[in-house]
């Protein structure tokens, strides 16, 4: 995992106070609680399950959906891999080569989370998550 210390942005921000900032001191001061919200919904994203699969609910449209089920041939995992599709890219923009060194990083992190909230969410179900590379770090999710 990436350290804070690692991240020019805080670095030059928490130098900046002496002593310097914490982590937290960053969070309170560049965060809102809808930030966190927001973010939490990625991290740990509402699921619904759809026709036999189980979606992230924010990436579930119907229409989207019957299009991909067709072209699919109306497979599960096939489904859920494209749907469930997040690339970080899509979702942050890296200022700075650690940034985007740092994706990766999160990528892995949501790889090893995602599987275990929706296995919470679907006690009966196991499920599996791919880092992806197809334009920057992504993750997906799926049913093992």
């Amino acid at each position: 995992m990436t350290s804070p210390d690692e991240m020019p942005r805080f670095v030059d921000w928490s130098r900046a106070f002496v002593p310097p900032a914490s982590a937290l001191d960053y969070l309170s001061q560049q965060l809102s609680v809808t930030d966190v919200v927001l973010l939490l919904n990625l991290i740990t994203p509402p699921l619904i399950e759809v026709e036999g699969c189980v979606l992230f609910k924010d990436r579930y449209f119907p229409k989207t959906f019957a299009d991909w089920s067709t072209h699919l041939d109306h497979s599960p995992q096939a489904l859920e891999r494209v749907i469930n599709q997040v690339n970080l890219w899509d979702v942050f923009e890296p200022t700075d080569p650690a940034e985007e060194d740092a994706l990766s990083s999160v990528a892995t992190a949501l790889s090893h989370i995602w599987p275990d909230h929706a296995h919470r969410s679907f006690p009966d179900m196991t499920f599996k998550s791919e880092i992806t590379d197809s334009y920057g770090p992504g993750v997906t999710l799926f049913r093992a």
